[in-house]
């Protein structure tokens, strides 16, 4: 088993990495549809949508294999909250600065994965300086919103959860919220210790 530390992190558009793409659409769909039993459209194997094509895509990847994903759309544009979850919120922030993160997800079989999902998080959410955000938002859902407070990221919700959708399991619940740079830089000596 390797050490954490092996994990690399790349930024990347869709037209740059085609095998790191489909890795992650590959991982988004072992997770979301066969894990967690999202009733979301898919293509054979692959979960993607059309606003992988303008996105900002992260990738954590251990021995040239993506483990962990999250990607960030910038919110003049279009976005998963406007097109997906625009019930969640009566004013949709729209502004060059402030960015969506959405489709998070680390291999769940890796047998490291909670130490891997820790640090990708605080990744995701340290993107601001590659992104030039002074806010990050995404939706999730209540239990992912207490993982990355454990992980030490203050976060303020938007909204209240309501449901959003359904899973083999029930009833899918989801909030909007939202991390700022002032925030975020409190961070940045803890983060060190562990990225």
């Amino acid at each position: 088993m390797p050490p954490p530390s092996t994990i690399k992190h790349l930024f990347f558009k869709r037209n740059e990495q085609a095998d790191l793409m489909k890795q992650s659409w590959r991982l988004r769909y072992r997770v979301f549809v066969d894990h967690l039993g999202w009733d979301i459209p898919s293509t054979g194997h692959f979960e993607m949508d059309q606003l992988d094509d303008i996105a900002t895509h992260l990738v954590a990847i251990e021995n040239d294999n993506v483990v962990g994903y999250c990607r960030f759309l910038n919110m003049t544009g279009p976005t998963l909250i406007e097109r997906c979850f625009s019930q969640l919120l009566q004013n949709i922030p729209r502004s060059p600065d402030i960015w969506e993160a959405s489709r998070f997800v680390v291999d769940p079989k890796h047998p490291q994965h909670t130490i891997i999902a820790r640090k990708f998080v605080r990744k995701a959410y340290l993107a601001h300086k590659y992104l030039e955000a002074n806010r990050i938002i995404a939706v999730v859902e209540p239990t992912f919103e207490l993982f990355v407070q454990k992980c030490g990221i203050p976060v303020r919700r938007l909204c209240e959860p309501k449901v959003v959708g359904t899973s083999s399991h029930g009833d899918v619940y989801a909030l909007v919220a939202e991390t700022a740079i002032s925030s975020i830089a409190a961070l940045k000596s803890s983060v060190q210790k562990v990225t």
